[in-house]
């Protein structure tokens, strides 16, 4: 997978939160409690580095750009994950 660089997120985009797992490396959230939508239009970045979990791509969003689970500080980022076949058409 090539990287991505940066892309725009439209508000109401469908996205997965994380949560953490083996080795204490991030996946995307197993239940559907861990679905989300961006509240904001904003800029994401690709997480190239990380390994993709089957079909998702991980991205770096700010916390208020994303309905989160419970409260981040508004300066952090979040990582959320977003279907590959849904970026790329």
């Amino acid at each position: 997978m090539k990287d991505l660089k940066k892309i725009f997120l439209k508000k109401g985009t469908v996205v997965k939160l994380s949560e953490v797992g083996y080795y204490d490396y991030w996946y995307p959230g197993r239940d559907e409690s861990y679905d989300t939508v961006i509240i904001t239009d904003t800029e994401a970045k690709h997480l190239s580095l990380w390994k993709n979990q089957g079909e998702y791509l991980a991205f770096k969003v700010p916390s208020t750009a994303v309905k989160t689970l419970c409260l981040v500080p508004k300066e952090q980022f979040v990582c959320v994950w977003i279907k590959q076949n849904e970026l790329l058409g």
